[in-house]
């Protein structure tokens, strides 16, 4: 009797760490492109970046995919304009159960042919627009209302972009930002209202400037906006390529 007792609690606790595992890690991934004239010849590596994001395996295919079975992920597009133009083109949650009689083999095959359809769109997306200017700012609002509809674990933010914010006034490619005009221009931000991007953490991938002296100074506006946000944007985060969204 303690023998069937112990092998049917071995088998419960196997069962219930493969439904973990299978449910995925429960994240919400906003992507937005940049698709000003300046990021033109960046477009194959933003792709890139967002098949790297979507990890089109199976699960049990060499490690357990990234962007799991329960996931959501969104992309939309940063413009001159980036509020008026949002359209929230690509959207989708994954909705597998590991109790609704799905096995494994069978929700990762599906998996992996709607993530290889998130990366047409995506490709199709990045194709097809040119914006005049980068509304960078304005397109964190966009973020705000994503993870507000989608309140998973752990939101994160993935910003393919130069990150030179061109719209309503501000010109990072040739603006001084000292800390004192940085400390300005959040102060002037945090007066129109700042979105709540609370527990969000910030990938940058594209990042880029005139000078190394440029970079710096973006790349330190960027790190203090988001944290009045609310957001987390370290330094290993913010660069010209994408690693990978970490666990």
């Amino acid at each position: 009797m303690k023998l069937k007792l112990l092998a049917g609690t071995i088998f419960l606790i196997t069962v219930l760490n493969a439904a973990s595992s299978y449910a995925g890690s429960g994240k919400a991934v906003f992507v937005l492109f940049d698709v000003s004239g300046s990021t033109q010849s960046s477009r194959k590596e933003y792709l890139d970046g967002f098949i790297k994001i979507l990890d089109i395996r199976a699960p049990g295919e060499e490690s357990v995919s990234a962007l799991g079975l329960k996931d959501t992920i969104a992309a939309d597009i940063i413009t001159g304009n980036s509020l008026s133009t949002s359209e929230l083109p690509i959207e989708h949650q994954f909705k597998y159960s590991f109790w609704s009689g799905q096995n494994a083999m069978f929700a990762g095959s599906k998996a992996v042919v709607e993530k290889k359809e998130l990366a047409r769109e995506a490709k199709d997306l990045l194709s097809d627009k040119t914006a005049r200017g980068s509304d960078i700012m304005n397109s964190m609002r966009l973020a705000e209302r994503v993870f507000s509809r989608y309140k998973k674990d752990k939101p994160v933010l993935v910003i393919f972009s130069d990150m030179i914010e061109q719209a309503g006034g501000y010109d990072f490619e040739n603006d001084n930002l000292t800390e004192k005009r940085i400390t300005a221009i959040i102060r002037q931000e945090q007066a129109k209202g700042l979105p709540d991007l609370r527990g969000v953490t910030v990938y940058v991938t594209g990042a880029n400037a005139k000078s190394s002296t440029q970079f710096l100074k973006i790349r330190n506006f960027w790190i203090r906006y988001f944290k009045a946000c609310g957001a987390v944007l370290d330094k290993a985060n913010y660069g010209r390529a994408f690693m990978e969204i970490s666990e």
